[in-house]
């Protein structure tokens, strides 16, 4: 075999090589890098509010939205449909009822799960009536949250309520109509789990 053949031999293998590799990375799942997107009424941010980002398609699954350090107010539940995080910080990221409400936020069940952090739910009891802070019907993740002044005149109330598996860390209730977790294993049809790790409840 001449020099001129046996570069011939090597470049052909070197273009099937590239040309398997190829295929190959077509069948391979692609794991998407999970985003941060920013949230409040700074017009440097993402999103002017909550339900904005989550309804937006640009947010996916496993991304985190973080909520600026001002007051959420609230006219209607908001609805979280995807697997997101909820970034507040500490002490000044509040979210607000404006209004009366069925839900605060209410996470389908079809989300493999979601997380709050930092951050304080808010009924304005006497003022508005709120059935229920958290409704949760998919795993969820409580890490340093305030739920407080949740009331209704006529409905029973809850600040969180469980339909799957709950790891809540430095959850504090307070002013809470009537129960303050009510985990419905009835309605799961199967057992929660609940990991908690500092919970402060208040009357």
């Amino acid at each position: 075999m001449n020099s001129l053949t046996k570069h011939n031999t090597k470049v052909g293998l070197y273009a099937f090589l590239a040309f398997a590799l190829i295929c190959l990375a077509a069948f391979l799942p692609i794991t998407a890098q999970a985003v941060d997107y920013t949230v409040g009424s700074d017009v440097a941010n993402d999103y002017a509010t909550i339900q904005d980002a989550i309804d937006d398609a640009t947010v996916v699954d496993n991304d985190t939205l973080i909520l600026a350090a001002e007051t959420f107010t609230i006219t209607s539940p908001i609805t979280v449909d995807k697997a997101l995080t909820f970034q507040g910080t500490a002490g000044t990221t509040l979210v607000q009822a404006g209004a009366d409400l069925t839900y605060m936020f209410d996470i389908a069940d079809t989300v493999s799960g979601v997380t709050f952090t930092d951050l304080e739910l808010d009924g304005a009891s006497g003022t508005y009536n709120v059935q229920r802070g958290i409704n949760a019907a998919a795993p969820l993740t409580i890490n340093n949250v305030t739920i407080q002044n949740i009331a209704h005149s006529s409905a029973s109330v809850i600040g969180l309520y469980l339909l799957d598996d709950a790891t809540l860390t430095d959850l504090t209730m307070s002013n809470i109509g009537r129960f303050g977790i009510y985990a419905d294993a009835t309605v799961a049809a199967a057992a929660i789990t609940l990991d908690i790790d500092g919970l402060d409840l208040y009357r």
